[in-house]
C-alpha cells in the first residue's frame, strides 16, 4: 500500500499534464452525473403495489363484496412474489390494493394483475382497471379552473381537452379530475305514452344504444367520380336525440319526442370541490409516472399551462396551480446546497485556526476534499440506481470525510518543519506513512455501513441510499486525500515560524493538561464529574426520544376531517367552508381546498363522511405566527376546536399519502378490529363505547390527533 501511494505521488509529480487531464475529465463526468441527479424531499417508501379498482354504480358495499371483490381477490390470489392482499367495498366501488415483494418489476407485477384480471366473473357490463403508473409520492402537482363559465361546462373543459393535455406529457400516468358535475343528456320518458305505444324502458333503451353509430357503406360511381357512403348516426345533441327512432308502428317510425322529452343532466356527484371558499370549483391532480425526473416533468406541465391559458383555452378560463412539487425540492435542494458550503467554511476555519494562517493552501485543499467526496456520492447514488434523498445527504459527515486527509496534512506540514523543506521526497515520505493507517481506519468504516445495504422492504429503501451515500463519500473522501493533499503541497512555505493561531491553541492545550491533572490528583473530584456528566447525558438521552422516519417540513398542512358516515353531501360542503373560514385566520394561511367525497374515477375510496383540506403556508422564512408544523399544527387545532361531531388528523401532504400506502390507514399508527356480521348489529353500541374509550387514553399520549370511526364499508 505504501509503495502505491507511494507510486502515485510521484505520477502526479512527473506527469502533471496527463494526471490533469484525467483529474479535470473525472470532474467533469462527475459535475455532470450531480447536476443530473434530482434531490428527492422523500425517499420512497412504499412496496410494489398495484390497485385494482372496479366501479359498479349503484350497488350497496355488500353487493359490490360479494360480486366484485370476492371473485377479483380468487383471481388475483397466488401471483408470484405477492406478499399482501387488502380489499375495501364501498357504495358503488370496489378497491384491492396488492403488493409485491421488492424483487418483484413493478411493470411485470401489472402484467401479471392484468392476465389474471380477465379469470374473474364478473356482471355484465363491469370491468376491473389497474391504477396509475404512480406511487404515493406521485401527485406532483395540482391545480383548479377559473372562469366565468358555468362549472358543469368546466368539468368538460377539465375532462375532455384538459386531461388529454397533460397526458401527452411523457412523465405523466395520469390526471385525477375532482370535482365539478359530470354532464350527461337524459330522455324523460311519458310512462302512459310507452304504454299506449306497447313500449317499454328497455326496448328503448335498447333501441338508443343500438341507433348511436355511424355506418359504412359501400362507393357510389357518378361519371368519372365516385363518392363514399356512409350513415351518420350518433347523437351529438339533444336535439339529435329528439329525432331518434326507436321502433315503428304500420310503418311510422316513433321518436322520442312522441315518447318524452331530452334535456342535459348530471351524474349523481360522488365528490366536490373548495377553493379558497367558493364552494364547487374544477379541481386536477396530476401523478407522475414511476421512475420520472420531478423537476423535468414539473416544467413540462408549467410551459403546457401556459400554453394552455395563452391560447387554447376559452376566453376568461384559466388554469391555477396551487400544488407544485418543484417548490419542495428546490427547498431541499437550498438546504443541501447551504450545509455544503457552510461545512467547507467551517473546515477552512478550523483547520486554518488549528494548522495556522501560513499553511492556509493545504486547509483549503482538504476543505476541497468536501465537494468532491459529495460528487462521488452522486456517482455512487447514480450508479446504484438511487436517487438522492435529504435523509441520505444530511447523513454525510463530513469530518468523517476529511479526517485521512487532516491526518496527511498535519504530517506533510510536521515533516516540512521538521527538515526545513518541502521537497517531493519528504511530502512523498511523510504522506504515505500516514495514509496507510489511515485508510485501515476508513475501511474499519465502511465495514460497518455493509449491514445496512442487507435491509429490505420500507427499512431498506430509507436506509440503503443512505448508506451508498455514505460509503461513496467515504471513499471520495480517501480518493480525495490523495489527490488534494500533495496538490496544496506544492503551495506551502519551506519555512514558517509559529503565528497567533499556534499560541491560541497552545494556551488551550495547557488549559486542558492543568484541569486534567486537576481531576487525576483529585479522585473524589473525579468521580463527582463522572457521574454528573452520565446524569445529564442520561436525562438527555431520555428526552430525546425515538423516531423511524424524521418529520420534514413540506411547508403545507393537509387536515383531514371525519364526520358522522351519514352526513349529506350538502352538510359536508358547508363543513368545508366553516373549516376554511376559521383557518384563514391564520395570517401564514395563502390557499386552503377542500376535497369532500372521492373523484369519479374511483382512484380514492372516501364517502361525504370524509373532507380532505390541503393548506398552503407562506414560505418558511416569512412565518411569523409558527416557526415549525408542528406549531401550525398547534394553531389549527385551536381555530378548529369549536368545530362539534367532527374529528381531525392533521399531517402533510406527502405524509399522508405515504401512511395511507404502507399501512393501509389514514394515520400514522392505527388499530382496528371486528365482528362478525351476525353479532356487529348488537355489540355495536358496546364497540363504540370501547373505541371512545381508547380515544380518550390516546389522546392523553403526545398526539396530534386520534379518534374512532365506524367503518361501514366490507374489508
Amino acid at each position: 500500500m505504501t509503495k502505491f501511494i507511494e507510486w502515485l505521488i510521484e505520477f502526479q509529480r512527473r506527469k502533471p499534464i496527463l494526471f490533469f487531464a484525467l483529474l479535470f475529465s473525472f470532474l467533469g463526468w462527475g459535475m455532470y452525473v450531480a447536476l443530473q441527479s434530482e434531490i428527492e424531499a422523500f425517499p420512497e417508501l412504499t412496496n410494489v403495489q398495484v390497485q385494482v379498482i372496479t366501479q359498479y354504480p349503484g350497488k350497496a358495499s355488500e353487493e359490490v363484496e360479494r360480486k366484485i371483490t370476492v371473485p377479483l381477490e380468487v383471481a388475483t390470489n397466488g401471483l408470484p412474489g405477492l406478499m399482501n392482499q387488502r380489499s375495501l367495498s364501498i357504495f358503488g366501488l370496489s378497491v384491492i390494493t396488492l403488493t409485491f415483494e421488492d424483487k418483484v418489476e413493478s411493470k411485470q407485477a401489472r402484467i401479471d394483475v392484468a392476465q389474471r384480471l380477465n379469470d374473474a366473473e364478473l356482471p355484465e357490463g363491469v370491468k376491473a382497471s389497474l391504477s396509475p403508473d404512480s406511487t404515493p409520492l406521485g401527485e406532483i402537482f395540482r391545480y383548479t379552473l377559473k372562469g366565468d363559465l358555468p362549472v358543469d361546462e368546466m368539468r368538460l373543459i377539465e375532462d375532455w381537452r384538459l386531461e388529454r393535455e397533460f397526458k401527452s406529457i411523457p412523465g405523466v400516468a395520469d390526471v385525477v379530475s375532482f370535482g365539478g358535475p359530470v354532464r350527461t343528456i337524459e330522455v324523460k320518458l311519458d310512462i302512459p305514452r310507452l304504454k299506449a305505444f306497447g313500449l317499454s324502458v328497455s326496448s328503448v333503451a335498447q333501441a338508443l344504444g343500438q341507433n348511436h353509430a355511424n355506418a359504412g357503406g359501400s362507393i357510389i360511381r357518378h361519371g368519372d367520380e365516385s363518392y363514399i357512403v356512409r350513415s351518420i348516426g350518433l347523437y351529438e345533441s339533444p336535439e339529435s336525440l329528439v329525432q331518434a327512432v326507436v321502433a315503428t308502428q304500420k310503418g311510422i317510425p316513433i321518436r322520442i319526442r312522441d315518447l318524452g322529452s331530452v334535456h342535459f343532466g348530471t351524474q349523481p356527484r360522488l365528490g366536490q370541490v373548495a377553493f379558497n371558499g367558493n364552494d364547487d370549483v374544477v379541481e386536477g391532480i396530476i401523478l407522475m409516472r414511476k421512475g420520472a425526473d420531478t423537476v423535468e416533468t414539473c416544467e413540462q406541465i408549467r410551459e403546457k399551462i401556459a400554453k394552455l391559458n395563452d391560447s387554447v383555452l376559452p376566453k376568461g378560463v384559466q388554469v391555477i396551480p396551487y400544488y407544485d412539487r418543484t417548490d419542495l425540492i428546490e427547498r431541499s435542494s437550498h438546504t443541501v446546497f447551504h450545509n455544503v458550503i457552510m461545512g467547507i467554511f467551517l473546515v477552512c476555519v478550523v483547520l486554518i485556526l488549528g494548522l495556522g494562517l501560513a499553511y492556509w493552501p493545504i486547509s483549503l485543499g482538504v476543505a476541497a476534499i468536501i465537494p468532491f467526496a459529495l460528487m462521488i456520492a452522486f456517482v455512487g447514488m447514480r450508479w446504484a440506481g438511487y436517487a438522492p434523498n435529504l435523509i441520505s445527504l444530511g447523513a454525510v459527515d463530513f469530518g468523517i470525510i476529511v479526517e485521512t486527509a487532516i491526518f496527511a496534512a498535519e504530517a506533510v506540514i510536521v515533516a516540512i518543519a521538521a527538515r526545513g523543506s518541502k521537497q517531493p521526497p519528504v511530502v512523498k515520505q511523510s504522506i504515505a506513512e500516514v495514509l496507510q493507517p489511515a485508510f485501515l481506519c476508513a475501511l474499519l468504516l465502511l465495514i460497518a455501513f455493509v449491514p445496512i445495504l442487507s435491509l429490505q422492504q420500507v427499512e431498506g429503501r430509507i436506509f440503503k441510499p443512505l448508506g451508498i451515500t455514505l460509503i461513496s463519500a467515504l471513499l471520495g473522501g480517501q480518493l480525495g486525500a490523495l489527490i488534494f493533499v500533495p496538490l496544496a503541497a506544492a503551495f506551502l512555505p519551506a519555512q514558517a515560524g509559529a503565528d497567533k493561531t499556534e499560541h491560541f491553541f497552545a494556551w488551550i492545550l495547557m488549559r486542558c493538561e492543568i484541569a486534567v491533572r486537576s481531576l487525576i490528583n483529585t479522585p473524589a473530584l473525579f468521580a463527582k464529574s463522572v457521574v454528573f456528566f452520565l446524569v445529564v447525558l442520561g436525562l438527555l438521552v431520555w428526552g430525546l426520544g425515538r423516531e423511524f422516519l424524521p418529520q420534514f417540513n413540506e411547508g403545507s398542512l393537509y387536515i383531514r376531517t371525519t364526520a358522522p358516515q351519514t352526513i349529506a353531501r350538502e352538510a359536508s360542503v358547508a363543513l368545508a367552508k366553516r373549516i376554511h373560514d376559521r383557518l384563514k385566520t391564520i395570517p401564514e394561511v395563502v390557499d386552503t381546498v377542500s376535497q369532500v367525497g372521492r373523484p369519479d374515477d374511483g382512484t380514492d375510496v372516501n364517502g361525504f363522511d370524509n373532507i380532505e383540506t390541503l393548506v398552503s403556508l407562506k414560505d418558511p422564512h416569512d412565518w411569523q405566527s409558527a416557526r415549525t408544523i408542528d406549531g401550525f399544527v398547534a394553531l389549527a387545532q385551536n381555530a378548529l376546536k369549536d368545530i362539534a361531531g367532527v374529528s381531525f388528523n392533521f399531517s402533510q401532504p406527502i405524509k399522508d399519502n405515504v401512511d395511507e400506502a404502507v399501512r393501509g390507514s389514514k394515520g400514522s399508527l392505527w388499530s382496528s378490529y371486528s365482528g362478525r356480521t351476525s353479532r356487529s348489529s348488537r355489540d355495536s353500541p358496546v364497540r363504540s363505547r370501547r373505541s371512545s374509550g381508547l380515544s380518550r387514553e390516546l389522546m392523553t399520549w403526545e398526539t396530534n390527533s386520534c379518534w374512532a370511526s365506524r367503518n361501514f364499508a366490507s374489508p
